[in-house]
């Protein structure tokens, strides 16, 4: 199994081979609601750029991490030590929410300065969510990444 990276605190990736996509933009906001972004185009640098984003966990839970991709639509990544959320709106505008079902009533979070909250049965474990993430980076939609999503 590989590795994390040096320092990282995120499960190892399932592959130590990662497909350069599209540069996606990745931003955050933070409480004073202005935003952090950069652009990625791997899954390590997203694990990166939660990291960052965690620096700024507040009493609304760590800040959503949004990706855009060039094909239009976006998925948002909020997350704790252990599941996440996620929400996808295809190039359609179609919005997705993930289908979980944590042992937790809900997971709160920080979404561009406001308080944000994801039901437990939206939540998947964190492994999971990472994946979906790498999906998206690679062909920009997180599926099929082993998260069934639902629409909104």
């Amino acid at each position: 199994m590989p590795s994390s990276p040096a320092g990282s605190r995120w499960p190892p990736a399932s592959s130590t081979v990662q497909s350069s996509g599209p540069s996606v933009r990745a931003s955050f906001g933070r409480l004073d609601t202005t935003a952090v972004e950069t652009r990625i185009r791997t899954l390590d640098e997203f694990r990166r750029f939660l990291d960052v984003a965690s620096e700024h966990v507040s009493e609304m839970g760590n800040p959503a991490v949004v990706l855009q991709h060039p094909n239009g639509s976006s998925l948002s990544f909020a997350w704790n030590e252990s599941h996440a959320f996620l929400s996808w709106i295809d190039p359609l505008e179609v919005a997705y929410s993930s289908e979980g079902g944590a042992p937790l009533d809900f997971l709160v979070f920080g979404y561009f300065g406001n308080w944000s909250e994801a039901p437990g049965e939206a939540l998947v474990p964190i492994e999971n969510g990472l994946e979906c993430v790498r999906a998206y980076l690679e062909t920009g939609t997180p599926e099929p990444a082993g998260v069934r999503f639902v629409p909104d």
